[in-house]
């Protein structure tokens, strides 16, 4: 018969294992601090890069300031729609159009190049597909996003005969301009 007996007088605390907790605690929010001061480094220098494009811009008179007899409502105009041009591209989300047009593109299709037309709200994707299939593939793909399902097919021609490793299928190159993406 093994008796066991505890003859300690109170709960016994391993301290040890308590200051390695605390350490780690302590340290996950150094690094926490740290990871949050670097991001608030890049905000500031963002928005003072951003203060200083704004600041290259023209300067747009208030309408209670006297009019310029130099600057007519034409050139306001035009100068307005050129700033609003560029915070207009500077808003687009390259990495978002990105991704989804990853999701969309089969294996069979490459796209050989994008061509973004800002003013025009349009992209121009220039490609190769394997076959009439994966072209097909690819255009019941575009449809169903509805992001991307204005689109016009703008031409497509034969590449090579016997594009698809030896399978016969003509390679096609094709481009298609999608609307609505700006």
């Amino acid at each position: 018969m093994k008796l066991h007996l505890n003859l300690a007088t109170r709960t016994y605390v391993n301290r040890r294992q308590l200051n390695l907790f605390y350490f780690a605690v302590i340290g996950f929010l150094v690094v926490m601090l740290l990871l949050y001061g670097i991001g608030l480094v890049r905000f500031f220098r963002h928005s003072r890069e951003l203060e200083d494009s704004l600041a290259r811009l023209p300067a747009v008179k208030a309408e209670s300031a006297p009019v310029d007899p130099g600057r007519s409502a034409e050139t306001i105009a035009r100068q307005v729609r050129f700033a609003n041009n560029i915070l207009k591209q500077r808003r687009f989300h390259w990495s978002a159009f990105l991704d989804r047009m990853e999701a969309v593109v089969p294996a069979g299709v490459k796209l050989r190049s994008l061509q973004p037309d800002f003013r025009a709200g349009t992209v121009k994707l220039e490609g190769v597909a394997r076959g009439v299939p994966d072209l097909r593939n690819f255009l019941e793909r575009l449809t169903a996003d509805p992001a991307l399902a204005d689109y016009f097919l703008l031409n497509q021609a034969v590449a090579k005969e016997g594009g698809a490793k030896g399978a016969g299928l003509p390679e096609l190159r094709f481009s298609l301009l999608v609307k609505g993406v700006f």
